[in-house]
């Protein structure tokens, strides 16, 4: 991370509505609280090196392979590790969007451009990223392509079969789909398991978004079996702590208390929006 982003309520301790990140704030977490407090002993013994029974229940909930998933420490080191594995690539990023995707690739290698926050084009030891602002910029010549749909933090939903039609005609290309924010609208994504029969698709997903814990810090990457292991080989052990996996494991299987109320929030603005 480079700086400034994200929650900044250590800065600011009386705060009383928090505006400075993108996560839902009506959840009602007194049961996972309880949960965790009753599970405190765990953080006497380590927890698993790779924690294979939150990727179970996630790869369950998806309806793919648990080894199409792979727990991480927040959809954040989801990013990095994913641009660790792929740092010698010819990238693309569809922008405006988070800033993290050119971080990671900067931290990978990537040198900034002078008089710019981020280079257009910058390259070292083959390793190039450039930003185009549509899929029709995106050319069977660019090795990796990163977007996040919906869009952090525009919003904006890509046409689902215009997407899936440009994963078909790059097909050389490995397209890295942020998908943290797929809770937060009611148009047709691109599925985990959907995306399961493509060869060069990894989604990147945020348990942090979909249940409002991102002190928690845990996400997850869906890919094909080839994709996940070159990505495995940079995850450090025991990347996910016990607590973390706690409250994974308890929030997949109440998953139902954590339905975000879109269509609600949606008429109310449009309410709003005509008062």
């Amino acid at each position: 991370m480079i700086t400034g982003h994200g929650d900044d309520i250590f800065n600011h301790p009386d705060i009383r509505i928090n505006f400075s990140s993108n996560v839902y704030s009506h959840f009602n977490h007194e049961s996972l609280f309880a949960h965790l407090a009753s599970r405190l002993r765990l953080i006497q013994n380590y927890p698993e090196p790779s924690p294979a029974r939150v990727e179970r229940k996630i790869s369950e909930k998806l309806n793919i392979s648990f080894q199409e998933v792979m727990a991480t420490s927040g959809a954040i080191e989801s990013i990095y590790l994913v641009a660790m594995a792929f740092r010698d690539s010819r990238t693309m990023i569809l922008s405006p969007t988070f800033s993290e995707y050119a971080d990671a690739c900067l931290l990978m290698g990537c040198k900034e451009q002078e008089n710019s926050e981020y280079a257009d084009a910058c390259r070292t030891h083959g390793h190039s990223v450039s930003f185009v602002q549509s899929m029709e910029d995106i050319t069977g010549q660019t090795e990796t392509v990163w977007l996040c749909n919906p869009n952090n933090p525009t919003g904006t939903v890509l046409n689902r079969e215009e997407l899936l039609g440009c994963i078909r005609r790059c097909s050389q290309t490995v397209f890295v789909i942020d998908a943290s924010y797929s809770p937060f609208t009611l148009e047709p994504l691109v599925t985990p398991a959907e995306a399961m029969s493509f060869p060069n698709v990894i989604m990147i997903h945020s348990m942090t978004k979909e249940f409002a814990v991102p002190g928690l810090r845990i996400g997850y990457i869906t890919a094909p079996i080839a994709l996940l292991q070159r990505i495995r080989a940079f995850q450090m052990p025991w990347s996910v702590n016990s607590l973390a996996q706690e409250a994974a494991l308890y929030l997949l299987d109440h998953s139902e208390d954590y339905v975000l109320p879109v269509a609600e929030l949606l008429r109310e603005r449009e309410r709003r929006v005509r008062a």
